[in-house]
């Protein structure tokens, strides 16, 4: 049974002034726990030094920005256009969203270590 509704999802494009505000406020993920996570001393540190993705999701009418960060040094060599997925990595990898309304972020989570 799929219980997706088409019609609650979109996508926009951020534009360069809600980019630089999130680029900006970065280092509030340092504070955020990791959900699905006890341990309050499990954080991103630096998150600032990632390399970070950024796709324009809406839902129910609300506007965030996806962020998918990694660590790989140097990255993939297509990573400016095409998402790039890892399946674990701990804190090597990690995504969040970012409200450019209230600047602020939410639903940190991190990619399991295999």
């Amino acid at each position: 049974m799929l219980l997706w509704d088409r019609g609650s999802y979109a996508s926009w494009v951020p534009n360069e002034t809600e980019i630089q505000s999130l680029e900006a406020e970065l280092t509030q993920i340092s504070e955020l726990k990791i959900r699905g996570y006890e341990s309050t001393r499990l954080r991103i540190e630096h998150p600032e030094t990632y390399f970070g993705q950024y796709v324009g999701v809406k839902h129910n009418g609300k506007r965030r920005i996806y962020i998918n960060a990694f660590c790989d040094d140097p990255p993939p060599s297509d990573w400016r256009s095409l998402l790039y997925v890892a399946v674990d990595g701990a804190t090597c990898d990690w995504h969040a969203f970012y409200d450019p309304d209230t600047k602020s972020f939410s639903d940190l989570t991190i990619n399991a270590r295999a």
